[in-house]
C-alpha cells in the first residue's frame, strides 16, 4: 500500500488535500471465485468530497449491502481508538449521529460535568440505549450523580494516558456492555460462501428488515436446511412450502436459515441485531453440520452449540429455545452422532430450552438415511423429508407448549 498524502507531505511539509491508497496482491482465492469482499475504513471525521475507485478493466465492482443495524454513536474528543473501533468490532460507528438508531452511545472526554448530565439527560429522553462516560474526576462526578438519580444502563471508565491501554480497556468494555464475548472455540464472523445462489450480507440485512416491520412468534436460526425449506426472507428456492405452511400455521415466522452457515456465523448474526427488537415465543436453533464438514472436533461443535444457546439465551429470556440435533447425512453418520450425543450430555435443558432429535423420521432401521427423504447429496431433506420434519417438529414444540 503507498501514500500519496504522506508522500506529499513529506517532500513539501503542505498538507495536501488528496490521499490516494495503491492496493496489490490482495487478491483472495476462493471456492467459488465469484469476487471478494474488502472493506476501506476511512476516517471518521472531517469530510470526504470526493472518491474514486479503480480497478482492472476486466473486473466488476460493485457496493456492499448498506448496514443498517443499530450504530455505536461517540459525541465528543474524537480519539485513535475511535478510528479503529468499527474494524474491531465489525459494528458501524458515528461521530455526532442522531441518536435515534444506536446501541450504544460513548461521551469521550466532555469538557464539563454539566455538559456530560446534560448530554445523559438528552439522550436518555430519546432512547434506553447504554452510555458509556469516557472521561477524569469531573466526568465521574457527573456519572455518580446520575446514578443516584436513577438513570440506567450507565457505564463509566476513567482516562487512561497510555493509548495503547486505553484501547484496550475501552474495547474490553464496550465488549462487556454489548455482549460482543466470543465462544470458547469460535469468534463471530461474517461469510460469503455460496454467491452464486445468495449474497450473505444482503439476506442478513433482510432480516433485520423484516424485524422492523413484523413481531414473529416463531424465529428457525440455522443453516441451508432451513434456510431453503421455504418462509420469509423469501429465496428462490424452496423444498417444502405446503409442509412449512401447516407447521406453521397462524404464525408470524421468520426464516433465519442462512446457507453454509456455521456455528461462528450464527454467533456473528446475533450479535449484529438479529434478535433485536423482537420477543418471540419460540426459536428454534440447527446449526453445526458445516462445522463437521470441515472436520471440526465433535467436542468443539457440541461446546460451541450449546454456548450459542447461552447468548441467544441472554438476548431472549422469554423464549422457548427449541434445539435440534444435527440431522443425518451420507458419509457423515459417525461424526453426527458423536455431536448429538455429546449436545445431549452438554446442554442444560429447563422448561424452556429443549434438545429435539428427529434422527428417527429421517432413517431407516439400520440408521443409514432413508434415501426418498433426502435430496441426491444426502445432506438436504427432499420435500418429504420437509414433510416428516414438519410433522415432527409440530408436536414437540407446539402441542407441549
Amino acid at each position: 500500500m503507498q501514500y500519496a498524502y504522506a508522500e506529499h507531505h513529506a517532500k513539501t511539509g503542505i498538507a495536501a488535500d488528496t490521499l490516494s491508497y495503491y492496493f496489490k496482491d490482495i487478491t483472495y482465492h476462493n471456492q467459488h471465485r465469484l469476487g471478494n469482499e474488502f472493506h476501506l475504513y476511512l476516517p471518521l471525521s472531517g469530510r470526504l468530497s470526493h472518491l474514486e475507485i479503480g480497478i482492472p478493466a476486466d473486473h466488476l465492482f460493485k457496493w456492499s449491502a448498506q448496514r443498517t443495524e443499530h450504530t455505536i454513536v461517540i459525541y465528543g474528543t474524537s480519539q485513535d481508538w475511535m478510528r479503529t473501533l468499527q474494524r474491531q468490532l465489525d459494528t458501524p460507528v458515528c461521530i455526532n449521529a442522531s441518536p435515534a438508531d444506536a446501541q450504544l452511545y460513548i461521551l469521550s472526554h466532555l469538557s464539563s460535568m454539566s455538559d456530560t448530565r446534560q448530554c445523559v439527560k438528552e439522550l436518555r429522553a430519546q432512547s434506553d440505549a447504554p452510555i458509556l462516560i469516557l472521561g477524569d474526576d469531573r466526568q465521574k462526578v457527573a456519572y455518580l450523580t446520575l446514578q443516584t438519580q436513577g438513570v440506567q444502563q450507565l457505564y463509566f471508565l476513567p482516562h487512561k494516558a497510555d493509548c495503547e491501554t486505553a484501547d484496550s480497556l475501552y474495547l474490553l468494555k464496550i465488549t462487556d456492555i454489548l455482549d460482543l464475548h466470543p465462544l470458547t472455540d469460535y469468534t463471530a464472523v461474517r461469510q460469503r460462501r455460496e454467491p452464486a445462489t445468495y449474497e450473505w450480507n444482503e439476506r442478513h440485512e433482510s432480516v433485520l428488515q423484516r424485524h422492523r416491520t413484523t413481531q414473529p412468534d416463531v424465529l428457525m436460526i440455522g443453516n441451508s436446511i432451513m434456510h431453503y425449506w421455504a418462509g420469509e426472507p423469501s429465496h428462490r428456492i424452496h423444498r417444502n412450502v405446503e409442509a412449512w405452511d401447516k407447521l406453521f400455521e397462524g404464525m408470524q415466522v421468520t426464516n433465519m436459515g442462512f446457507g453454509w452457515d456455521r456455528i461462528e456465523n450464527v454467533l456473528w448474526r446475533i450479535q449484529h441485531g438479529e434478535l433485536d427488537g423482537i420477543t418471540p415465543k419460540h426459536i428454534c436453533l440447527m446449526i453445526g453440520t458445516n462445522n463437521i464438514s470441515i472436520r471440526e472436533k465433535p467436542e468443539k461443535i457440541a461446546r460451541g452449540i450449546t454456548e450459542l444457546v447461552d447468548a441467544i439465551r441472554r438476548r431472549q429470556p422469554q423464549a422457548h429455545i427449541h434445539v435440534l440435533k444435527i440431522f443425518p447425512r451420507k458419509d457423515m453418520n459417525a461424526d453426527v452422532k458423536a455431536v448429538n450425543q455429546l449436545l445431549t450430555q452438554m446442554l442444560r435443558t429447563d422448561e424452556r430450552t429443549d434438545l429435539i432429535d428427529l434422527t428417527s423420521v429421517l432413517t431407516l432401521p439400520n440408521g443409514q438415511i432413508a434415501p426418498s427423504l433426502y435430496g441426491t447429496d444426502g445432506l438436504h431433506p427432499a420435500a418429504k423429508g420437509y414433510e416428516k420434519v414438519a410433522e415432527k417438529l409440530k408436536s414437540a414444540i407446539f402441542q407441549s407448549n
